[in-house]
């Protein structure tokens, strides 16, 4: 991870609520030629509907864009999980499409694809 990061091409943030450990927030894929990432993040059960993924986003995106100065971020989620969407449109990213999982753990589940443009 740490050598992802000297690389520039992955930052990984813990979310910390009172400093207990309430997610992770990350920008991966980075590709400071083309401006363009792609936001990862996954909440703990017990902070979820606090508002804690709408703000670690916002200040991910802040990273990516005045930092980093990306253009585009992505994302992507399960369609069916509401909550990842409403924090992606909440921050402004906008529903491009539809697609079927082809592996991993969410494997031909329906998810939803995301953008966002600086």
């Amino acid at each position: 991870m740490i050598a992802r990061r000297e690389q520039g091409i992955s930052y990984v943030f813990t979310i910390l609520l009172d400093d207990q450990f309430a997610g992770v927030m990350s920008l991966n894929a980075v590709d400071l030629t083309e401006k363009t990432a792609e936001l990862d993040y996954w909440i703990a059960v017990p902070f979820w509907n606090r508002g804690i993924g709408t703000i670690a986003a916002q200040k991910a995106i802040a990273f990516a864009f005045h930092e980093l100065d990306l253009q585009i971020l992505r994302s992507a989620c399960l369609a069916s999980n509401k909550g990842s969407l409403k924090v992606l449109e909440k921050n402004g990213f906008e529903k491009l499409n539809d697609f079927v999982f082809e592996d991993g753990k969410f494997k031909d589940k329906t998810g939803c694809r995301l953008e966002l443009h600086r």
